[in-house]
């Protein structure tokens, strides 16, 4: 039997190869727990734990591991959980963000603790305080009351007043102003044969908005003729069920009115629609129809405030606590006669550098290149609910990696 003798360089090598697939791995079984939150319309930001264990190969072998490691977590996030057509770009971003993270790194180790670590603790400070800043703005503005949003007791977008409010309300208002409330017509109540959908419904307050979409089953079991405006451009696939033979569409040709009723094999009439508005109570009910506002505007203000106050405030407290944590970590290692400090700063500060260079890239390449969603929106508007997003998750990862870093330190690295 022939014996294979390996130098210690190859047996390094292979160990730092074998250590980061087993890291990779892990990474494949957290995709299938990631999620994507949505934003302005489109699939926004991948939020997942897949960042703790591409972290291990950037610290423990440097730039060039942590890049071929993250590079490959956005390839296995492509093949096990998509949430859009595959784009090299972000794979290449995804490798500089491995790379990068391993030389923050590597620069911090050469910097004194004492000072990354006052630098964290003023920024965590000054986290908090633009949160409470942010609350007490909007609570004083009257737009939010209490500790969290609720989307229910927000004002509506007609009853917005900008020019009477604080800078810090308008920024955070001026997140949700692209979120617009879609009007769907839910269902036909009137005994008449021909149905004519308004291209518009007013509210007791005067606040107009278009009927852009088709409900599902918004028709009774009869034979109607029914137009269709222009404004209507989503059509559910199962509006035009129930309704009886000899029924007709009229809708503009080409639209997606006539679109639906082909697929529906129901009789289509090429003519144009004129325009109706009706009015419509608080509730969305007119004299014979009822609509559905999916009160986007509200709700989505309602995310970004509380992500900007409570998820500033809780953030900072968290990071508190990290560098709480570390101290009493150090506390105990000097008691224990042990040298050096514990890495939580750098690991923070690794993470977060190379996670807020990614995110910015990858938010030009989607505002530019990919989401039509978010063409011609400011890029701070888009930038900022996403690097605030990278910070959140930044500090909970931060955990998590300075727990395993200790346990491979103390109990693996020797044997390894």
């Amino acid at each position: 039997m022939r014996c294979i003798f390996l130098t210690r360089r190859e047996k390094e090598n292979l160990t730092k190869i074998a250590v980061t697939a087993i890291c990779i791995g892990f990474v494949a079984i957290s995709k299938f727990f990631s999620v994507t939150l949505p934003l302005f319309g489109a699939s926004g930001m991948n939020v997942g734990f897949g960042g703790i264990f591409t972290a291990f190969p950037a610290f423990l072998f440097g730039p060039l591991y942590g890049g071929v490691a993250t590079a490959i977590s956005d390839l296995l996030g492509v093949i096990i959980k998509p949430s859009g057509p595959y784009n090299p770009i972000f794979t290449i971003t995804a490798f500089c963000g491995g790379v990068i993270k391993g030389w923050i790194w590597r620069l911090l180790a050469m910097r004194n603790d004492g000072r990354v670590r006052r630098v964290a603790l003023c920024l965590l400070i000054a986290l908090g305080v633009v949160g409470g800043a942010f609350h007490i703005s909007l609570v004083s503005d009257g737009i939010s009351a209490g500790l969290a949003a609720d989307a229910s007791e927000l004002p509506k977008r007609s009853e917005i007043q900008m020019e009477d409010y604080n800078p810090l309300t308008k920024l955070v208002v001026h997140l949700a102003d692209y979120n617009n409330d879609v009007i769907t017509y839910s269902r036909y109540t009137g005994d008449a044969d021909t149905v004519t959908l308004p291209s518009k419904i007013v509210y007791p307050d005067g606040y107009t908005l278009s009927v852009t979409k088709l409900g599902e089953k918004a028709f009774p079991e009869a034979q109607l003729r029914i137009l269709i405006p222009e404004t209507v451009k989503t059509i559910d696939e199962k509006a035009f069920d129930g309704l009886a033979e000899g029924s007709v569409i009229v809708a503009k040709a080409g639209s997606k009115a006539q679109e639906a009723a082909e697929k529906a094999g129901i009789a289509f009439e090429a003519a144009d629609v004129e325009s109706v508005t009706v009015q419509v109570d608080e509730t969305g009910i007119s004299d014979s129809s009822s609509f559905t506002n999916s009160d986007a505007f509200r709700k989505n203000l309602a995310g970004y405030i509380n992500f900007i106050t409570l998820g500033l405030e809780g953030t900072a407290l968290l990071g508190l606590l990290y560098i709480g944590a570390e101290a009493l970590v150090n506390l105990r290692r000097r008691k224990q006669g042990k040298e050096g400090n514990a890495p939580h700063i750098r690991i923070f500060a690794s993470v977060f550098g190379a996670g807020l260079i990614v995110t910015t890239l990858n938010t030009i390449v989607l505002r530019y290149f990919t989401l039509p969603a978010w063409a011609g929106r400011a890029f701070w508007i888009v930038w900022i609910p996403r690097a605030l997003e990278e910070l959140i998750m930044c500090i909970i990862i931060s955990y998590f990696i300075a727990i395993l870093y200790d346990v491979y330190m103390t109990r693996f690295r020797d044997k390894l």
